[in-house]
């Protein structure tokens, strides 16, 4: 089982992500979905990715509400560019 929490403090400490583009679902009435969703999408990109040379991969969600949503590829794009500009190392094991 994955930790969004952990994944959450590695984006915000190594990535530079500010914390409040990281949507955390705690207290949210709809948590167990939150969780269920994240445990998808994150175990797809550790386990299921393996041939894409993509990790780490980390999966989190925006608190940003839009009819356009930001593909995919934007995110991973932005997330790139921050960690290369910061020339830091994305992977939770060091």
């Amino acid at each position: 089982m994955y930790a969004y929490q952990e994944v959450k403090r590695i984006l915000i400490e190594k990535a530079k992500i500010p914390e409040d583009e990281i949507f955390d679902f705690e207290f949210s009435p709809y948590k167990d979905e939150f969780e269920g969703y994240f445990e998808y999408f994150q175990r797809n990109l550790s386990e299921g990715c393996e041939g894409y040379d993509i990790q780490p991969a980390l999966f989190y969600f925006t608190p940003y509400y839009s009819r356009k949503v930001l593909s995919h590829r934007t995110i991973f794009e932005e997330t790139l560019r921050r960690s290369q500009k910061a020339s830091i190392n994305l992977s939770p094991f060091g």
